[in-house]
């Protein structure tokens, strides 16, 4: 006989039929589904129900927090009573109940192992015995030439006898006791429920009167759909646009026949870790056990008193249970959203509607596509004004202009960003380019590739000069100018003209000048110029900043007077300023004259301690000794002169600062 250790689990639970909770059970299929660019899905199911019911829905498990935080029922005719569904860990918990885990159920012996004391039923090779569960036991047997495993059940019958039966493969085990009966079951069906751990399975209770549509309604995570658009380019300054969205089912069940819409913005979207659970840690209060301690003497005379009324409204506070929050009314059916006519087309077109802070999409048939499958639809296919351009970005670095197109949206509806792929109706493919997000009736310029026939070539020169001078009481304000020409060279194509657009850098607090001048963007000024074929062409651009320094006059040296005194002024004020110049000149030669002086004096003192020294070094009747001392009164002479000298050119240094003082005092 084969060993039971190595036979499948056969295993007899007999169960009463449990009572169903609500009336009917009822699976609610998607009918409609909003995608939206933000990466969220809007899902709406819809069943019919009778009188009370529970209708169940099987989410991803990934989305189970979504679910939790957005759920929307909607009952015209009754209420929601409840919304359940398993823990994190279902099967955890529910053979946390059980003296034994999942992974024993495959193994018989090893499972009634686990579960001494147990009542149970087993019969094996025509042979039943019953009574308490004691335990089992393998051992090596015999089975020809083959050794294997064989093993022996034991239990305890209700005659205080102790039996034993040999498992094979055709055991049967009924377990008696209906506590463990019940706490089995339900971990089985545990199990059977978690078979495909990644599907939650929620169970909306509802009660109310009548048939009626029951309609739910969630925002769960999904794969961000993407916009890929097509651009088919003509002489006529026309261009065909075509928009396809390529989406993903991501929603875990197959999509039939479902009303679907895109929309194109930026919602804020949050999530959080609803079905986790979390645990607050509490302190530990510790055990107190013996005497306990002596109370506080009441030695204190009482303070302060409650009024008798505010004691009642106290106690009353106390007392008082709080009273339930009634639940809200059940909101009314989402209807579709009305949405303008469809963007005319050759491809059946969706109908576009503009929103508050985004554009949908509504697709104008209905959608089937399995799960976890892709699909490419077009949303959007017009006749706009597309204009053929070469466009140079100085920043870039090259000098060769980019080959792009200026796109107006006259597709009636908001364009959201997306790659575009552009062909021309004469040779095809010609590059691709991103599509900048376009509201109605907006432009936005396309590049798509680089432009070898033309060539651009960049001087800047900066330059500064004074446009005004004013004076208030001594201080002297000057306003200026600075600027930049910047000399663009345009070598054209040598076989078809281009219409060039510069996009020249704006500079902040600057204003820029240029006949060629065409719009501005937030970024950069365009300028719009025509290249004939093989044609050189120039464009010259100012950008000027004025600017404003003020100056201290009493400060100021005759050069930079004379400097000012030569800048757009008022004739009176020039005039004083070029006066002001020459006394402050005079001061400057003064003060020089002076410096000289101070300087020879040094020298001569040096001069005359180097003297002293020597004439300490020989003897005063000796010739040298004599030298020395003429040497010296030839130095007292010299000096005395220069420090007459020093004293009147001081005098006349203060007079000279006292008259430019006195002439800058009347400016």
């Amino acid at each position: 006989m084969p060993s039971a250790a190595l036979s499948p689990l056969a295993v007899a639970l007999f169960l009463a039929p449990a009572a169903p909770l609500l009336a009917q059970t009822t699976a609610a299929p998607i009918d409609r589904i909003t995608l939206s660019s933000g990466g969220v899905a809007q899902v709406h199911r819809q069943v019919r129900v009778d009188g009370d019911g529970v209708v169940r829905i099987n989410v991803p498990a990934a989305q189970i927090d979504d679910v939790l935080k957005s759920l929307l029922v909607r009952d015209p005719a009754g209420a929601l009573e409840s919304v359940t569904l398993d823990g994190p860990a279902p099967v955890d918990e529910a053979f946390a109940q059980l003296p034994f885990d999942a992974g024993l159920l495959g193994a018989l012996p090893d499972l009634l192992r686990q579960m001494p004391g147990t009542r149970v039923r087993a019969t094996s090779g025509g042979r039943t015995i019953e009574g308490a569960v004691l335990g089992t036991q393998t051992v090596d047997g015999k089975q020809g030439d083959t050794t294997l495993p064989q093993s022996t059940l034991s239990v305890l019958t209700a005659e205080r006898r102790i039996d034993t039966l040999r498992l094979g493969a055709d055991t049967s085990v009924e377990v008696l006791d209906d506590g463990m009966r019940d706490r089995f079951a339900a971990a089985v069906a545990a199990l059977g429920r978690a078979g495909a751990e990644r599907y939650r399975n929620v169970a909306i209770a509802v009660k109310g009167s009548g048939a009626r549509q029951l309609g739910l309604e969630y925002v769960s995570a999904a794969p961000v759909w993407k916009p890929a658009f097509r651009l088919i380019l003509d002489k006529s300054g026309k261009a065909r646009l075509q928009g396809w969205a390529v989406l993903e089912n991501a929603t875990g069940e197959d999509w039939n026949n479902v009303d679907l819409t895109l929309t194109s913005g930026a919602p804020v979207t949050l999530t959080q870790k609803l079905h986790d659970r979390y645990w607050r840690e509490r302190p530990d209060l510790p055990l107190v056990a013996g005497a306990a301690d002596r109370p506080r003497t009441d030695d204190e005379a009482v303070v302060q008193e409650y009024a008798p009324a505010a004691k009642a409204a106290m106690a009353e506070r106390r007392m008082m249970a709080p009273r339930p929050i009634a639940p809200p009314a059940p909101a009314p059916m989402m209807d579709a959203a009305i949405a303008p006519a469809p963007v005319a087309g050759a491809v059946a077109g969706p109908v576009a509607q503009e929103n508050l802070v985004s554009v949908s999409f509504h697709l104008p048939h209905p959608v089937s596509l399995p799960r976890g499958q892709t699909l490419s639809l077009p949303f959007v296919d017009a006749d706009v004004p597309a204009e053929r351009l070469a466009v140079y970005q100085p920043e870039l670095g090259s000098r060769y202009p980019v080959s792009a197109v200026m796109l107006k949206n006259a597709a009636g509806v908001s364009l959201p960003t997306g790659i575009l792929t552009v062909y021309d109706a004469d040779t095809g493919f010609v590059g691709d380019a991103q599509l900048p997000a376009l509201p109605v009736n907006e432009q936005r310029l396309a590049s798509f590739a680089a432009d070898r026939k033309v060539e651009v070539s960049t001087e800047t020169k900066p330059e500064q000069r004074t446009v005004k001078v004013s004076v208030s009481q001594g201080m002297l304000r000057a306003e200026t100018v600075s600027r930049r020409v910047t000399t663009y060279t345009i070598k054209g194509a040598p076989d078809a003209p281009r219409t060039l657009v510069i996009e020249h850098p704006r500079l902040s607090g600057w204003t820029t000048k240029s006949e060629q001048l065409d719009s501005a963007t937030p970024t950069h000024q365009r300028l719009r110029v025509q290249v004939a074929a093989g044609a050189t062409t120039k464009v010259d651009v100012v950008d000027e900043r004025p600017g404003a320094s003020t100056y201290a006059l009493a400060d100021a040296d005759a050069q930079a007077l004379l400097a000012w005194s030569n800048a757009p002024a008022d004739p009176t004020l020039a005039a004083k300023l070029k006066q002001l110049a020459q006394a402050r000149a005079k001061v400057a030669e003064a003060e020089q004259s002076l410096a000289d002086l101070e300087q020879k004096l040094s020298a001569r003192n040096d001069d005359q301690g180097r003297l002293r020294e020597n004439l300490g070094a020989v003897p005063q009747d000796s010739e040298l000794g004599r030298r020395y001392l003429q040497m010296m009164a030839d130095s007292e002479n010299a000096i005395g002169t220069l420090a007459s000298q020093r004293d009147k050119l001081g005098d006349t240094l203060r007079a000279l600062r006292k008259s430019y003082a006195e002439d800058l005092a009347k400016l």
